[in-house]
C-alpha cells in the first residue's frame, strides 16, 4: 500500500526530492525538498527553511542558537543586493544545494550571474559548485558526479529559449546538449535509463535518454494537469473533472481585533491524483487521491 505524505503549502507550488537507483542517486531541485527528517523550502526568494516532520516545527535552516537571522549574516538568509535563491535540493543530511542570483561586482558594470552553491547548515559554510551562467538557471538535476540544469534566456531574435547543460563535478567543464529548446520544459523524473520532461504550456510529456539528444512524445494530455512527478515505473499527475465549486473566503482586516468586514468568492477547483504505468502510457488513469487541491505537494516514499 502507498504511503503518502500530503503537504498543503501555498508558498510552495513544485514538487522535488531524491531518488535511489542501482548505480545513482538522483537528486531534482524545485521549491521544496524532502528527505526523512525534513522538508526544505524557499521563502521569498532569501530565505532558506526547514519542517521538522518530528515537532511541526517550521524555522530558518540554521541550527546556530545565538543567530539572529538577519539579511547577508545568517547563511539560511542571502539576499545582500542582488542575491535571490531559486530552486534547491537536499542532498545530504543538513546539506542543500540551491541556485543563486548574485552580482559580480569586479567589474566596472556589475554583471549578474546564476550559480548553484552548496549550504552545509552544520558547518554553515557554503560553497560554489558551478558559476558564472548568465542565464537564469530554473532547475538542475544531480545524477553522480554530473549535474543536468536547465537554463533560460533570450536568443538572438529576442525569443525565449531554453537549453539542459551538462557540467561534470570531475572536469569542471560544462557542456550544452540541446539547441534552443522553444517550450518550457521541466525535469519530471526517469525509469532507469529513460528521462520523462514535462512541457507545461504544451501539455506533453516527453520521453528521451541522459544526453538529452532524441526526444518523442510519451504522453499527450487532455485534461488539465499539474506538478506531475513519476515514482517506480508510474506517472502521476491531477486531472480535474468537476465543475469549479463557488466557495466564501472572509479576509481578515485587522488582526489584533479580527474585525472582517470584506468577503468574496473564489472558484475551487478540487483536482484527482491519477497514476499510469510508464510502460502503457494510453492506459486508463488508476485514482489514487481524490479531490486535492491543485497547490498540494505529494511525496510518496
Amino acid at each position: 500500500m502507498l504511503r503518502i505524505l500530503l503537504f498543503i503549502c501555498a508558498s510552495i507550488f513544485f514538487m522535488s526530492g531524491c531518488s535511489d537507483t542501482t548505480n545513482n542517486i538522483v537528486y531534482t531541485s524545485g521549491k521544496s525538498s524532502i528527505d526523512t527528517n525534513a522538508m526544505y523550502f524557499i521563502e521569498g526568494y532569501d530565505s532558506i527553511k526547514y519542517m521538522n516532520f518530528e515537532t511541526g516545527d517550521v524555522d530558518f535552516f540554521c541550527y546556530d542558537p545565538l543567530c539572529t537571522h538577519d539579511l547577508g549574516e545568517c547563511p539560511a538568509r542571502i539576499r545582500n543586493g542582488a542575491e535571490m535563491i531559486f530552486s534547491l535540493s537536499c542532498i545530504r543530511e543538513n546539506c542543500i544545494w540551491y541556485v543563486r542570483k548574485a552580482a559580480d561586482l569586479s567589474h566596472e558594470e556589475p554583471i549578474i550571474k546564476y550559480q548553484i552553491v552548496e549550504y552545509d547548515a552544520t558547518s554553515r559554510k557554503t560553497s560554489v559548485i558551478v558559476d558564472g551562467a548568465t542565464d537564469l538557471i530554473t532547475q538542475f538535476v544531480v545524477r553522480g558526479d554530473v549535474i543536468y540544469y536547465f537554463m533560460n534566456g533570450y536568443g538572438e531574435n529576442g525569443n525565449w529559449i531554453r537549453n539542459i547543460y551538462q557540467y561534470s563535478l570531475n572536469n569542471r567543464k560544462s557542456i550544452c546538449l540541446t539547441e534552443n529548446i522553444e517550450e518550457d520544459v521541466l525535469f519530471l523524473g526517469y525509469d532507469g535509463e529513460d528521462v520523462l520532461l514535462q512541457a507545461l504550456e504544451l501539455g506533453l510529456i516527453y520521453k528521451t535518454d541522459w544526453s538529452f539528444s532524441n526526444w518523442e512524445i510519451l504522453k499527450r494530455f487532455e485534461k488539465s494537469h499539474t506538478n506531475s512527478f513519476t515514482h517506480d515505473g508510474y506517472l502521476y499527475y491531477y486531472i480535474n473533472e468537476d465543475l469549479p465549486v463557488k466557495k466564501e473566503w472572509t479576509r481578515i482586516v485587522d488582526g489584533n481585533t479580527m474585525k472582517t468586514d470584506e468577503k468574496f468568492y473564489y472558484n475551487f477547483c478540487p483536482n484527482n491524483l491519477v497514476r499510469i504505468p510508464l510502460s502503457l502510457p494510453d492506459a486508463e488513469p488508476e485514482y489514487v487521491m481524490y479531490n486535492v487541491i491543485s497547490t498540494s505537494n505529494i511525496k510518496i516514499y
